[in-house]
């Protein structure tokens, strides 16, 4: 299984900073990667490469300002997607990224957003447990 990780920062309205493709990437460019995003507006994508279709997912981390949004698409022919779940936010609805999401897919803790990348990266997926949070 080959892991290619991107993504961007915002620059402004309709402009970004794409950064550099990374295959197969280690801890420490999880960490970097992390911290070019993590006090900005920007995302981070991780997908799978050389997989069977039915394994097929990808990890997207969106940041803004200190608050993360976390998308795991399952599978692209269903479009399921799992977010992480907290369940202490306010139950309303805010901007990122300049869509709507529920607040209670939102969260501060930057671990969380490090343990996720590090295990879809290791395989391929994010535990259920991981991503029922209580309260970021």
């Amino acid at each position: 299984m080959k892991v290619m990780m991107g993504g961007f920062i915002a620059l402004g309205i309709g402009k970004r900073q794409y950064l550099p493709l990374i295959v197969d990437p280690s801890p420490a460019d999880i960490d970097e990667r992390l911290s070019q995003i993590a006090s900005r507006q920007g995302c981070i994508s991780v997908e799978l490469e050389d997989v069977p279709e039915e394994a097929d997912a990808d990890l997207t981390l969106f940041s803004q300002h200190g608050e993360f949004l976390l998308m795991l698409n399952e599978k692209w022919d269903t479009g399921e997607v799992r977010t992480f779940e907290n369940p202490t936010a306010p139950n309303e609805f805010v901007e990122m990224h300049g869509n709507m999401f529920h607040a209670r897919d939102l969260f501060r803790d930057i671990e969380i957003a490090r343990a996720a990348l590090l295990e879809f990266c290791e395989r391929g997926d994010v535990s259920i447990t991981l991503l029922r949070g209580r309260g970021a």
